[in-house]
């Protein structure tokens, strides 16, 4: 039965997962500081609608075809890692200003969904949350679309607390080279979460 006992587990987990550093956190905080948060509005969209499309697969499958194929987790690692120190390194000599004729620019929404691919902390957290907080049955449609719901609700707003939060810290950094040593940091952040992923 779906009833406030049932939803508020979700909830907790959903902001913990949400609200605690990851790529995507460390991505749109960097994001926010070198573009505004207007700016990193459709990275923060493409978040929702990759890690949606994920939840769906993880409802439709997604453990099935890992556990049948293990080497597809390893490749999905190997690639989210990789990605994940590009990213890191573009972090850091990111500034949002004009360089050699060209301007820096933040995530599209189709980059930032189909990172969410990649990303092996979201794959984990789609898989997780679908497997743990459905219900088997007659009641796993439902669950299902209460869990997503739940996610998007909950998850959106933890995400934009550190989109402002670079912001905030963006128009602190005035100075280009405090803004340097800023990005440098969120792109040491990165990388290290990419290598965590290794072990």
């Amino acid at each position: 039965m779906i009833n406030f006992a049932y939803i508020l587990p979700i909830i907790f987990f959903t902001f913990s997962m949400s609200i605690t550093p990851g790529p995507n956190n460390i991505m749109v905080t960097a994001s926010g500081a070198n573009f505004g948060y207007k700016k990193t509005i459709p990275h923060l969209l493409g978040i929702w609608v990759g890690f949606s499309t994920l939840m769906i697969l993880s409802a439709l499958g997604l453990k099935q075809i890992f556990d049948l194929y293990p080497i597809m987790k390893t490749i999905l690692k190997i690639c989210g890692v990789s990605y994940m120190l590009f990213l890191a390194v573009k972090i850091m000599r990111s500034s949002g200003k004009i360089k050699e004729g060209k301007t820096a620019k933040p995530f599209t929404l189709l980059q930032a969904a189909l990172f969410q691919i990649i990303n092996p902390k979201a794959v984990m957290m789609a898989i997780t949350s679908m497997s743990v907080y459905t219900i088997k049955g007659d009641l796993f449609l439902t669950s299902s679309i209460y869990v997503i719901l739940i996610f998007n609700i909950v998850g959106f707003p933890a995400t934009s607390v550190w989109t402002l939060f670079g912001t905030l810290i963006g128009r602190k950094l005035k100075n280009e080279k405090f803004l340097k040593i800023f990005n440098y940091s969120l792109g040491g952040l990165t990388a290290c979460a990419a290598l965590l992923l290794i072990i």
